[in-house]
């Protein structure tokens, strides 16, 4: 079978995105990012949606990324409903100490830490608990408490998408 003609549905036509041949063949290889979305956030409640979605169950990884202008950010991955947080802190050592502490208090564990930028920087993964009461306290947390962000005064970034996991 010849896979550029379908007798049933022939066209000269490419899809959308694609200018010759050779760009159907790689669509077909690319793993499909579906429903990307960029807004910024005013409130906790903004997050709290974002949250529910994350959580939701699917059979495509999903991804949530915080950010709030100061270089460091969250993002929460969800993959075959296993979550994980990554967490990046560029504010130094006393930041990055008020992070782990926030996690400390929810008994959660690391699972790995790294230095990148000549030290400047720290990368902290945890796992997370699929759990929306769980979830929902940390972040706020997190952003209080870990980031000293003052929650009202302070627009998020909230950028969502969900990816195949094939």
């Amino acid at each position: 079978m010849n896979h550029f003609v379908d007798f049933g549905k022939r066209s000269i036509e490419l899809p959308s995105g694609c200018k010759d041949l050779f760009d159907v063949l790689q669509l077909e290889k690319r793993p499909e990012a579906r429903s990307f979305t960029s807004r910024v956030g005013q409130s906790l409640g903004d997050v709290g949606s974002n949250l529910n979605n994350l959580l939701a169950r699917s059979t495509r990884s999903k991804n949530l990324v915080i950010t709030w202008g100061s270089g460091s950010y969250i993002h929460l991955q969800n993959k075959e409903q296993v979550v994980a947080a990554i967490v990046v802190v560029h504010e130094g050592v006393l930041r990055e100490q008020s992070v782990r502490a926030v996690f400390a208090a929810a008994d959660l564990a690391l699972v790995s830490d790294e230095t990148v930028a000549a030290g400047t920087i720290r990368v902290l993964r945890y796992s997370l608990p699929v759990s929306m009461s769980v979830i929902g306290r940390l972040i706020p947390n997190l952003l209080l408490r870990g980031f000293g962000l003052a929650l009202r005064k302070v627009k998020y970034e909230l950028l969502h998408w969900e990816e195949s996991d094939s």
